[in-house]
């Protein structure tokens, strides 16, 4: 069998399957620590030359996802592991198998978290062929480094497509090839909250030649994430002035005549950080 005739073979099994199976898309719990979702994806032979391949159907398990997260908090690589299945329709799997496809990495695989993408590249292995002609492939994950998006509930969602990476061997030797999928409706991991921080503002006041310099320092309790964001400054009830916040300060000059008054600094916020404000006598 040469390629062209597995890729015509498989283009036919692949179109029946898609009419007859519906889209599986959706996260279940599958234990006490996991929770599972199983995606069908229409994959096709891009390289080294397209063709459709059919319908595959990946299910993904990871541990449970914090309900709850903090904006802007950054994570390590590692935190995360995922184990994949990936089932291949017949006569696919055979067809693959007999081309000593051993192995297959999907080195753009990503969760998405509404502006976030959590890379977590697949590494599968050889595919189990099954008496039918189909075949089943299992594959490991971990996350990579990511920080999360500003304050707001969202999906952890599968990707819409990703690519894998193989080789086939057609009898003189090892080839690569790559494997492209893609889903109209990819399935969701659960929701999370993310919540903003909370942040102290500390003031202080330091005599200048013309008058007074504030510094209104901003701070987030709990993590090193430098907020972002405005500081309002107000002498009694009058506001003097507004500042955005550089590395997590705003530096106000004030008059001779603040003397005595009561200096208030508002942190304003923003989509990461809460507000915080601080009062002192300027003196």
């Amino acid at each position: 069998m040469n390629l062209r005739s597995l890729l015509t073979r498989t283009a036919v099994a692949g179109a029946t399957s898609a009419l007859a199976a519906s889209a599986l898309v959706g996260a279940t719990t599958v234990a006490a620590n996991a929770v599972e979702a199983s995606t069908d994806y229409a994959c096709a032979l891009s390289s080294p030359i397209q063709s459709p391949l059919g319908t595959f159907n990946l299910v993904v398990s990871t541990p449970v996802i914090p309900p709850t997260a903090t904006a802007g908090q950054s994570f390590p690589g590692g935190l995360l592991a995922l184990d994949a299945t990936l089932t291949i329709p017949s006569p696919t799997g055979a067809a693959l198998a007999n081309y000593k496809v051993d192995h297959a990495d999907a080195t753009d695989y990503a969760v998405g978290l509404g502006s976030t993408s959590i890379a977590a590249p697949i590494a599968f292995g050889a595919p189990t062929v099954h008496e039918d002609g189909s075949a089943t492939v299992l594959g490991t994950a971990a996350n990579q480094p990511f920080t999360l998006p500003p304050a707001g509930t969202y999906k952890a969602m599968l990707p819409s497509a990703f690519t894998m990476d193989t080789t086939i061997d057609m009898g003189s030797g090892p080839i690569p090839a790559t494997i492209a999928c893609a889903s109209d409706a990819p399935g969701d991991l659960g929701s999370v909250q993310v919540t903003k921080g909370v942040s102290g503002t500390a003031g202080k006041v330091a005599k200048t030649a013309k008058g007074y310099k504030a510094t209104a320092a901003v701070t987030r309790v709990g993590d090193d994430v430098v907020p972002a964001g405005k500081v309002i400054a107000k002498l009694g009830t009058k506001k003097i002035a507004t500042k955005a916040l550089k590395k997590g300060k705003a530096v106000f000059a004030l008059p001779k005549s603040a003397k005595g008054k009561k200096l208030t600094l508002i942190y304003k916020g923003d989509g990461y950080t809460q507000g915080s404000k601080t009062s002192l006598k300027v003196k």
